[in-house]
C-alpha cells in the first residue's frame, strides 16, 4: 500500500488508526499529523510509518516519502547499481571477493539453464523444469532455492523439494530469469523461531566522505504463516537490533500495509521476540563491513543469514526500505551515524 493509497482511502485508514490500542490520544494524534503534513508535505507517511503510536515520542525526524526519494537520488551510483539489480552479477562479484554466499547451482537465462558444473540445457517447458529439478535434488540435497534475478521483496522466490508442486512453480516463474542456490541450513536458534523461511538480519551501512564504512542500524526479519520468505513486503515482520549486544530490542513489527501488527512472541512458534540473542553477531558485523568494502555503495541494506558454521551474505539492496529501518531502529535524522551522513550528502540543505 502506497502513501497515495493511504490518502485516497483516508476514512478507512483513519478508522483503523483510531481503533489501534497503541495509538496516541486523539488530540495529540491529529495535532502531530497536521504538523507533520505541514512540515513534510506528506501527511500519509505519518500513518504509513506508524508514527501515530505511543512509542514514537518525536515523529518529525522520521523521513517522509518525498525525503526518501530525495535520499535515494543523492546516493545513487549508476556504475554500481547493476551489481544490486542482478542477483547473478552480485553472486559472481562476491564469490570472487571471497565473501561467503549461498552455494551457486546455476541460473536460468532466456530459457536456458547454465549449471555450475558447465552444463547447459533448455528450460522452456514444464517437462524441462521437472527434469532440471530432479537433477538438482539428490539424497544429499533435499531442496534448493530459486530467486528471480531482477525482482525484489521475495517476489517469485520459492523453495523446491521432492514434494513441491512443480507445475505451479513453473507457471509462477512466468518466463523470468532465475538464480538457483543451495538451501541454507539455518542456525538452530533462528530455526526455532520460524523454520519455514531463512530469517535474515538486515544491516544498513553508509560510507561518508571520509571513506569509512559505518554500520548505522540493524533489524532482524522473520517469516510467518508458512511463507518461505521473511520480507516485510511479503507479510513478514522485523525487530530492531542492539548494535552493541546483538539482542533484539523491540517487539516484532509488521508493515502497515499488512496490518501493522505487533508481536511479543512469534505468532507461529510462540518464541519471545524481544531480548532474543542473535548468534554469531560480531562475526556478522565483520562480514557486513567486508562486503561494504568490496562494493562501496554509499547506502546499502545487507541481508545476512546465520548458519551453524557462520554468517553469510544473501543479498545487498541499494533501494532499501527506509520505512522498515526507521520503524525498527528509530528515525534516520535522529540516528548518530545517518544524520551527519545525510546532512553531508545534502550539502547542509534539508532533504
Amino acid at each position: 500500500m502506497s502513501v497515495r493509497s493511504i490518502l485516497y482511502n483516508a476514512p478507512g485508514n483513519l478508522c483503523r488508526v483510531l481503533r489501534d490500542p497503541d495509538r496516541k490520544p486523539v488530540a495529540q494524534l491529529f495535532w502531530e499529523m497536521a504538523r507533520y503534513g505541514m512540515i513534510k508535505k506528506d501527511p500519509g507517511s505519518y500513518v504509513y510509518s506508524l508514527l501515530y503510536r505511543k512509542g514514537i515520542r518525536d515523529p518529525y525526524p522520521y523521513l517522509s516519502g518525498r525525503q526518501y526519494r530525495k535520499l535515494r537520488s543523492l546516493v545513487k551510483n549508476t556504475e554500481l547499481v547493476p551489481f544490486f539489480n542482478n542477483k547473478l552479477r552480485f553472486q559472481k562479484h562476491f564469490v570472487q571477493s571471497g565473501i561467503p554466499l549461498p552455494v551457486y547451482l546455476g541460473h536460468l537465462s532466456d530459457g536456458t539453464f547454465f549449471g555450475a558444473t558447465g552444463i547447459e540445457q533448455p528450460v522452456t517447458r514444464f517437462e524441462d523444469f521437472a527434469r532440471l529439478s530432479a537433477d538438482l535434488l539428490s539424497p544429499d540435497r533435499t531442496s534448493y532455492f530459486a530467486k528471480p534475478l531482477r525482482l525484489y521483496g521475495g517476489k517469485g522466490a520459492f523453495k523446491v523439494t521432492a514434494e513441491s508442486d512443480l507445475d505451479s512453480l513453473f507457471h509462477e516463474m512466468d518466463g523470468n530469469d532465475y538464480l538457483f542456490q543451495e538451501t541454507i541450513e539455518q542456525h538452530p536458534i533462528l530455526d526455532a523461531v520460524y523454520p519455514h523461511s531463512l530469517n535474515t538480519l538486515r544491516v544498513t551501512t553508509c560510507i561518508p566522505r571520509d571513506d569509512t564504512v559505518c554500520i548505522a542500524c540493524a533489524r532482524m526479519r522473520f517469516g510467518q504463516g508458512g511463507r518461505c520468505v521473511d520480507n516485510g513486503s511479503s507479510g513478514g515482520f522485523h525487530a530492531g537490533v542492539d548494535l552493541e549486544t546483538g539482542r533484539l530490542k523491540t517487539r516484532g513489527i509488521q508493515a502497515y500495509r499488512f496490518g501493522g501488527n505487533v508481536y511479543d512472541h512469534h505468532p507461529d512458534s510462540g518464541v519471545a521476540i524481544r531480548d532474543l540473542q542473535l548468534p554469531l553477531f560480531s562475526e556478522a558485523m565483520e562480514l557486513v563491513r567486508a562486503a561494504a568494502n568490496h562494493l562501496r555503495y554509499p547506502l546499502v541494506g545487507w541481508d545476512v543469514a546465520f548458519t551453524p558454521g557462520g554468517p553469510i551474505i544473501t543479498e545487498g539492496n541499494d533501494d532499501l526500505d527506509y520505512y522498515d529501518d526507521e520503524m525498527a531502529s528509530g528515525a534516520y535524522m535522529a540516528n548518530p551515524v545517518l544524520r551527519p551522513f545525510i546532512e553531508e550528502l545534502a550539502g547542509g540543505k534539508k532533504l
